[in-house]
């Protein structure tokens, strides 16, 4: 029996996908246009992700808004970096097919003080956090089979697997803002901090027979990541199909460096 022991490493990076980001930012406010705000995170642009933020002011020192973040379809960041450190060729075929996107909704308050001017000076900004991850990647494996003892031959497996994780966080973060020229604004969040619950599955069916012995070998390899104490991972392994249950706590950290436009 030849298994590859990888799955840990991809359930692993998947999870550090989920709890590094930054966000982009657009407000606005219906009421006044001289209360409105268009920005763009500068730190998004080498992450492929894009952000969409409406701010209304409440009054001259407090506003709500909500954030919508996307990332479309892309690769696991620093995937090379990752290969370099595996000598095996089916966990480096499946870590090039790993394919990862999300979408958060993120409703929030900030409250400024130094001054009246709106959008101005120190802030603080409790929010909410809701976000849902995909992903998609092709599990190769190899066993020996010794069905026939005149025959043995290495046979080759491949599992396509789905996966969606759902995360839902409370968090604060605190920044600095401010006006530098006419209607141009700098916003520098400095950091960002979320607390939540995260839960998900993911299921895929075998392109060959899986025997009992690959079952439990799977098995035992989602089960080893468990000593990772953020999360926990339930596999159902048959002869031709693969389900994972995740559940476990969402710690995350962001901040951003936005330009932006008064209007």
């Amino acid at each position: 029996m030849i298994i590859k022991n990888y799955l840990s490493i991809c359930l692993i990076s998947i999870c550090s996908f989920i709890s590094i980001e930054s966000h982009a930012q657009l407000r606005c406010d219906w009421r006044n246009k001289t209360d409105q705000l268009l920005k763009v995170n500068l730190l998004n642009f080498p992450l492929k992700t894009f952000n969409l933020e409406y701010e209304r002011l409440l009054k001259p020192q407090a506003s709500w808004g909500i954030n919508a973040v996307f990332t479309p379809e892309r690769d696991l960041p620093f995937k090379k970096k990752i290969i370099e450190n595996i000598e095996d060729e089916n966990g480096i075929k499946t870590l090039n097919d790993l394919r990862l996107n999300q979408f958060s909704i993120i409703p929030f308050m900030k409250f400024y003080f130094g001054n009246n001017k709106p959008f101005t000076k120190f802030y603080v900004s409790p929010y909410i956090k809701y976000t849902r991850y995909t992903s998609s990647l092709d599990l190769y494996y190899q066993y020996l089979d010794i069905s026939n003892p005149l025959e043995q031959k290495i046979v080759d497996v491949e599992i396509p697997l789905k996966a969606t994780i759902n995360s839902l966080s409370l968090g604060a973060a605190i920044g600095f803002q401010f006006n530098v020229f006419k209607n141009l604004y700098i916003d520098w969040k400095i950091i960002g901090n979320h607390y939540g619950i995260l839960f998900g599955d993911g299921s895929g069916h075998s392109t060959s027979p899986l025997t009992p012995e690959m079952q439990e070998d799977i098995k035992q390899d989602i089960e080893s990541i468990n000593d990772f104490p953020l999360y926990k991972f339930t596999p159902t392994v048959t002869a031709t199909d693969l389900e994972v249950k995740a559940k476990g706590a969402n710690i995350g950290v962001t901040s951003s460096l936005s330009i932006g436009f008064k209007f």
